[in-house]
């Protein structure tokens, strides 16, 4: 995890927001109370709250009730980028968007290939293995939103961004 450390002051009404162009990786958000009555509920804490969002506007995580800390763990879009070695050819995923069924087609046939599907949190939510030269994913249990596909055979890994629109 990579960090940044930014501190806002004595934030006491209205809103406060910052943005940051952060560049692949995996981040933990922490948002720190002094007081120990966080932003939310507390007796002179009004009704606060953070989010997260990505370049899209997906949400990425949320909070306010807390007391000295809240926390949120994400990856950034490209986050799991895995210094891809596929030229972009040797893979197609298709269709993106999809309801949930996610084609893969190689140009040659791959060997063993691992497939994991992260939420952009950084959480390895499905996992199979294949040999198959075209695979077929079954997602539609998902949510609608962006995952991130890592690929990896014979030594060499892409990832791919996936959207599920149900």
């Amino acid at each position: 995890m990579k960090s940044f450390q930014r501190y806002l002051g004595n934030v006491t009404k209205g809103t406060s927001i910052e943005n940051w162009c952060l560049p692949a990786g995996c981040y933990s958000f922490i948002i720190n109370d002094d007081y120990g009555d966080g932003i939310c509920c507390g007796l002179f804490s009004g009704n606060g709250s953070f989010t997260v969002y990505d370049s899209e506007n997906q949400i990425l995580g949320t909070g306010g009730s807390f007391d000295f800390a809240d926390s949120v763990n994400f990856c950034t879009d490209s986050a799991l980028s895995f210094n891809d070695l596929f030229e972009t050819n040797e893979l197609r995923v298709f269709p993106n968007p999809s309801n949930g069924s996610i084609n893969l087609s190689f140009s040659s046939e791959p060997g063993k290939v691992d497939i994991v599907l992260f939420d952009l949190r950084g959480r390895a939510i499905h996992t199979e293995s294949t040999h198959l030269k075209n695979h077929s994913l079954s997602l539609e249990n998902l949510d609608s939103g962006s995952y991130l596909l890592k690929v990896t055979t014979s030594g060499r890994v892409i990832s791919k961004r996936v959207i599920i629109a149900n």
